[in-house]
């Protein structure tokens, strides 16, 4: 079983019209959605042994607010790479079926429309159809999903053969 956990990244900051999109900070409320997200995870006992993150200022700080409320119990390996920076559904679907064979849960972080249209891709089934669903509709900044497969090796890995076991929001957050 492998298990493929995705995060967009958290709302961006359009504030400085003279940065390039890959240098846009995280904005209030995606400063403030990031580390809830962080718990959120934590919360429900989800792990990762791998991450592969877009080198863009909003990914990276994304990750640099959530890490610290998810991973309580120390750091995870993580990759920053350019690759993930806009990339296509296509690419992150050959980027996934490339993971080591050690890894059993790997974590994307990075951006629309490429991670949407990956998850959109890969969901078969769910285990919540309404979260399914909502999922068709859009994947929100800082959202989360949990996808499953069942297979032993990246390489096998298919287009709607993942079970969405998790579709989380920063809204589902909220109380």
């Amino acid at each position: 079983m492998k298990q493929l956990l995705v995060l967009r990244h958290a709302k961006s900051s359009w504030d400085d019209p003279d940065l390039e999109d890959i240098e846009r900070p995280l904005a209030k409320r995606g400063r403030r959605d990031a580390p809830a997200m962080g718990r959120a995870l934590h919360a429900r006992g989800i792990e990762a042994d791998s991450v592969l993150c877009s080198d863009a200022q909003r990914t990276r700080e994304t990750w640099s607010l959530l890490a610290p409320e998810w991973l309580t119990d120390g750091p995870l390996p993580i990759e920053v790479t350019r690759t993930l920076y806009m990339a296509s559904a296509k690419r992150l679907l050959q980027l996934c079926r490339e993971t080591e064979e050690p890894i059993q849960r790997l974590m994307l972080i990075g951006h629309n429309p490429g991670l949407h249209e990956l998850c959109l891709r890969l969901c078969g089934t769910a285990r919540d159809p309404k979260e399914l669903t909502q999922l068709r509709s859009k994947l929100p900044t800082a959202a989360f999903l949990l996808l499953s497969f069942p297979m032993d090796n990246w390489a096998m890995l298919e287009e709607a053969t993942g079970r969405l076991e998790l579709f989380l929001r920063p809204r589902d957050l909220e109380d």
